[in-house]
């Protein structure tokens, strides 16, 4: 009799939709050794900055279409960043 039951990660893509692409990347990102460390020294700002970066490249915002005459301010935005 073998047993099937979901990993933690497989019940959180479950509950909130995710794509296993966007649990990989979310995997590969904190199971990075550099993080415990660093973490550890941020400030909140700096934490925010970072999962705000985490969840902006999933895979789920790869496919949202720009809304008519947005095209422009998202090149005007683009250059006001980093």
């Amino acid at each position: 009799n073998a047993k099937v039951s979901p990993t933690q990660i497989g019940r959180i893509a479950s509950f909130y939709y995710l794509d296993f692409r966007t649990m990989a990347h979310f995997v590969a990102e904190l199971d990075d050794p550099r993080w415990g460390a660093r973490w550890a020294s941020w400030d909140a700002d700096r934490k925010f900055r970072k999962v705000l970066e985490l969840v902006s490249d999933a895979h789920e915002f790869a496919e949202v279409p720009v809304r008519h005459n947005e095209d422009q301010l998202n090149v005007d935005l683009s250059e006001l960043l980093p």
